[in-house]
């Protein structure tokens, strides 16, 4: 995985989250208007019978944990994301760009070669030093958590 997935993938663990909140919001929204009357009323649901407000508790509680690990998984996260970006700023722009056409874009090496003048090989070796010292950095990251 390299650095934009890696930040891709936090985006998508923040727009869970997000979801997840506004659900919560809309089960607590459920939970209030249910008449007290009917509060013990069954609802069939996966071949069960529950009762609303047991349904509503659950996911709402389902819910709040996953949001709990998310956010876990965040935190863990947070640190490397900050090192690795700032690895990928020791590089100057072009190598930056080439990085980034390659890795995030899917450009072929002949399209990326083309569009800035440089030879396959100067390509190849840009994107393999950035790579090295990415990887280089997460893996003394990940043993240094364990």
């Amino acid at each position: 995985m390299n650095l934009y997935e890696l930040q891709k993938e936090i985006k998508k663990k923040k727009c869970f989250i997000e979801q997840y909140e506004r659900e919560i919001e809309r089960y607590e929204e459920m939970m209030f208007k249910i008449k007290t009357s009917n509060i013990e009323a069954d609802m069939i649901r996966g071949g069960k019978r529950r009762n609303n407000l047991d349904i509503c508790i659950d996911e709402i509680t389902y819910r709040q944990e996953r949001i709990k690990d998310l956010k876990e998984e965040l935190e863990l996260y947070e640190p490397l994301i900050k090192d690795l970006e700032q690895i990928l700023k020791g590089y100057n722009d072009i190598e930056q760009l080439i990085y980034f056409e390659r890795k995030v874009l899917g450009y072929s090496v002949d399209k990326i070669s083309q569009r800035h003048y440089y030879g396959k090989s100067q390509i190849y070796n840009i994107i393999n030093k950035v790579e090295e010292r990415l990887v280089e950095k997460t893996l003394e990251k990940i043993g240094n958590r364990s």
